[in-house]
């Protein structure tokens, strides 16, 4: 935990907002960013993870200065990216002995063209403002804005009894889930040696895939139906990986991943 954070956070309220990546030791302040994007900043030192900024304010600062565009980083942070992003937001509550939530976070936006991002957060600071009841004090408001990777498969990995028990959903396209279900394929992994104990291949009727300035639903190809996303082979990599990187932490961990070319690439972390 980083000293001095009230004392910081006090003397730039009135100018606003906090400007950083996951790099930063800032990043590794609950109260700041939460608990998941500071244990997400923790591992990035371990895993491949997407260049990733991180925006923070209380939440009346960002009621405050929304007009004009300028009063934040967030001109700055998107006109520099040139790339689509991938937003999550967590509207956080914290007190003097440390956080308490988050009380609200958005499901990911993949896919946002830059020039789309500031509509975004205008919608996205509207919703967090409706989460609060009275006037919001001691709220904060944390964006992450993360390069979108547009990926062939994603992948949900539980690591659960200190890695010897691991479990892998699989499924083609983005998991981000529209009207239609996402279909994973289901597997198992326990011990050292990573023995495939229970293994399920869903036919995986339709997927999330990136579309103009977002994402939308197609039918998977009538060939990739049944067939697995990974094989077992990448399968136990994936798990080994994962393993790896959450070496030396206790309880369980769930970690987004996506598959790109041959490689895994981490987007998000969290402790349960």
């Amino acid at each position: 935990m980083i000293t001095g954070w009230r004392e910081r956070v006090e003397a730039r309220a009135d100018g606003g907002h906090l400007h950083f990546g996951l790099d930063d030791p800032r990043c590794r302040d609950t109260r700041l960013v939460g608990v998941e994007l500071a244990a997400l900043a923790e591992m990035a030192e371990r895993a491949p993870v997407p260049g990733t900024d991180v925006i923070t304010a209380p939440l009346a600062v960002w009621q405050q200065h929304l007009w004009p565009r300028s009063t934040t980083p967030l001109l700055r942070v998107t006109g520099q990216a040139g790339v689509p992003l991938s937003i999550r937001c967590r509207l956080l509550m914290s007190d003097e002995d440390g956080p308490v939530g988050p009380v609200w976070q958005n499901p990911v936006w993949n896919n946002i063209d830059p020039e789309a991002v500031w509509d975004g957060v205008i919608e996205l600071v509207g919703i967090a403002a409706r989460q609060v009841v009275g006037e919001g004090a001691g709220h904060r408001l944390t964006f992450s804005l993360q390069r979108f990777v547009p990926a062939v498969a994603s992948l949900l990995v539980r690591v659960a009894d200190n890695g010897h028990r691991i479990h892998v959903r699989a499924c083609w396209g983005l998991a981000e889930a529209h009207a239609d279900r996402l279909y994973f394929d289901h597997f198992v992994l326990r011990g050292s040696w990573l023995v495939v104990e229970h293994c399920r291949i869903e036919r995986k009727h339709t997927a999330t895939v990136p579309a103009d300035g977002g994402t939308h639903t197609v039918d998977v190809p009538p060939e990739q139906v049944s067939r697995p996303v990974l094989s077992v082979a990448a399968v136990r990599s994936l798990a080994a990986c994962s393993r790896e990187w959450t070496a030396g932490h206790d309880g369980c961990a769930e970690l987004d991943v996506v598959l790109v070319g041959q490689e895994f690439t981490l987007l998000n972390y969290r402790r349960l």
